[in-house]
């Protein structure tokens, strides 16, 4: 090759880093690489400071993969170190830690940045399975969501050997999340997921054994994978272990088990572990309970565990006395659930963390706001989305726009078994957003964006996220930044 030959073809290699259309990732396919490795090979290069690796490993450290224990302490500062060299898989997953702290606004704003300000589309599109996964969960976990999307990305990772992709796919196929229930599928990736040790591959195999789905009903069977599940660190394996004590499924009653695996639970950020652990509590005597909780049982104090100073508490889990019971145990109960503070992370400081409003135009009538307030308990807490739709829609349809987005978010719900429904999601939030509930105006323009309901259309997305940004919508003037910066 002659000189001039050499100095275009390093030139165009430049070009070609400098305008994004390669980086190193996309070139050597590094999660597939990294998804190869051993556990002790893995750690090694997140000791040597791969922002990568420090990603995987942080994931690991949350799903329970490879053998790695459920840790969110460590699955945080593992994620924090590759956060600091802005590494699109740790956005992935520092979204799904604060999902699993169920603060929803602090993930989006995870999620959104790892999709748009990140290489992960053409990553995944190369086949990096690492990628694909963090596509599959941006698509399955944030607003508006697409589980189409979400199940072709989560193939790609699972296919590629992936059980933290493996386990989703299960679970998807087990609930008929975006696509018709099969059992059989869903067992084939619980234990495809459970070759790589994926602790919530053996929640699903619990509890398809103890509904007898896809496989013969068999409670002993059903109590040891659950037993596994919990073991490893998965929260709502450890609640469901506890009711497996008490209901003396495929194992002895046991109400010491039971509260014990409830307060793990619990201390785990399973917020619904706290019912059980006061409902089944009088089953016990005074000096159990206190070794239990490790406290005087009749101090109105239940607390998580310990956590490291860099973790923001999931939500200050203060007490309610475990001598109330019916009403007022479930008045209790349903305050502290829809009153959960949100986070503040404790590395990025206030001027850059967006204030995530919830500003709308409500109707001042207390009867309006009453029903919202009740449908608002039914999705929250009695996850009665039936209920919550009727009152919702009575609602939207004499013009409430709050009614009006919260019916839009619900149709984009999947929960109990639900089928989202994008056309219906958008016909509500474009109402509500016409009327000028900021929030509405917000979702409707990020469905525009990213063509999830409407067809993409980025200008008509620049229009509704700009009335949101005008009315002080922090989060949609950081969208527009975002846009800005894309398509500048």
């Amino acid at each position: 090759m002659s000189s001039k030959q050499s100095i275009l073809a390093f030139t165009l290699f430049m070009g070609l880093l400098l305008s994004g259309f390669a980086d190193y990732n996309y070139l050597n396919n590094e999660g597939a690489k990294l998804l190869r490795m051993s556990k002790s090979e893995l750690l090694e290069r997140a000791h040597s400071g791969e922002g990568y690796a420090e990603s995987l490993v942080g994931i690991f450290y949350r799903t329970g993969e490879l053998d790695f224990p459920i840790d969110a302490e460590k699955s945080l500062q593992w994620t924090n170190k590759a956060l600091d060299k802005k590494h699109p898989v740790a956005m992935t997953n520092m979204g799904s830690i604060e999902m699993d702290r169920r603060n929803i606004a602090q993930a989006n704003y995870y999620y959104q940045e790892a999709f748009m300000d990140s290489q992960l589309l053409r990553w995944a599109e190369n086949g990096d399975p690492i990628a694909a996964y963090c596509l599959g969960i941006v698509y399955s976990e944030s607003n508006p969501k697409n589980y189409g999307k979400a199940i072709r990305y989560f193939t790609i990772a699972a296919e590629e050997g992936l059980g933290s992709a493996q386990a989703q796919l299960s679970t998807m196929y087990f609930v008929g999340m975006g696509i018709s229930s099969n059992p059989e599928k869903a067992l084939q990736w619980s234990e495809l997921a459970m070759e790589r040790g994926t602790a919530n591959a053996y929640f699903n195999l619990g509890i398809a054994y103890s509904l007898g789905q896809g496989v013969d009903k068999d409670l002993k069977k059903a109590f040891q994978y659950l037993k596994t599940s919990a073991e490893k660190g998965f929260a709502q394996a450890q609640l469901t272990l506890g009711m497996k004590y008490v209901k003396a499924h495929g194992v002895d009653q046991d109400y010491m088990q039971a509260l014990k695996w409830f307060k793990t639970a619990l201390s785990n950020g399973m917020i619904e572990a706290k019912g059980p652990l006061m409902k089944y509590s009088i089953f016990v005597s005074e000096d159990e309970l206190k070794q239990v909780l490790g406290q005087d049982p009749y101090k109105p104090s239940v607390q998580t565990a310990q956590k490291s100073e860099t973790i923001a508490p999931a939500s200050k889990l203060e007490g309610i006395d475990i001598r109330k019971t019916g009403k007022e145990f479930e008045q209790d109960f349903v305050s502290f659930t829809l009153n959960i503070p949100k986070l503040e992370d404790a590395r990025i400081s206030p001027g850059e963390i967006p204030e995530y409003e919830t500003v709308g135009k409500p109707s001042k009538s207390p009867f309006v706001q009453g029903k919202i307030e009740e449908a608002t308990k039914a999705m929250l807490v009695e996850k009665d989305f039936a209920l919550a739709e009727k009152l919702l829609r009575n609602l939207a349809l004499q013009g409430d726009p709050v009614a009006q987005r919260n019916l839009g978010e619900l149709y984009f719900s999947s929960e109990n078994q639900r089928t989202p429904n994008t056309d219906l999601a958008y016909e509500w939030l474009e109402k509500a957003a016409t009327q000028g509930d900021v929030l509405a105006q917000r979702y409707v323009g990020m469905m525009f964006f990213i063509g999830n309901g409407p067809e993409t259309d980025y200008n008509v997305a620049r229009k509704w996220l700009t009335k949101a940004a005008n009315q002080g919508d922090n989060e949609a003037k950081r969208q527009l930044k975002i846009f800005k910066r894309v398509f500048q």
